[in-house]
């Protein structure tokens, strides 16, 4: 879902509308990522995934993408406290794995 929003980032930040966006075939990728993430869900919760552990886990992934993207790609600046958050999230995963 991370990189389907960094596309997405990716088409609007040229300025482009909402309407113009949606026709842009780079949504189609989009789509496709979605599609996949929900099949892969569906796969975790059918073999007896933790909800609370897939959901941290994809949480903390999805968080690491986008703010990666953001800096690398969309000049954003990251504070040193986010940083630190950054740092705890991914913390707790390996804690909530043990």
């Amino acid at each position: 879902m991370a990189i389907a929003d960094v596309i997405i980032k990716n088409i609007v930040f040229s300025g482009v509308d909402f309407r113009a966006a949606l026709k842009n075939p780079k949504m189609l990728i989009v789509l496709g990522l979605y599609i996949i993430q929900i099949v892969i869900f569906l796969y975790l919760f059918t073999t007896k995934s933790y909800l609370s552990f897939v959901g941290i886990g994809q949480a903390v992934i999805y968080t690491i993408i986008v703010i990666t993207s953001g800096t690398l790609l969309f000049n954003e600046v990251i504070s040193l406290a986010q940083a630190i958050g950054i740092g705890l999230a991914v913390l707790g995963l390996v804690f909530m794995n043990l």
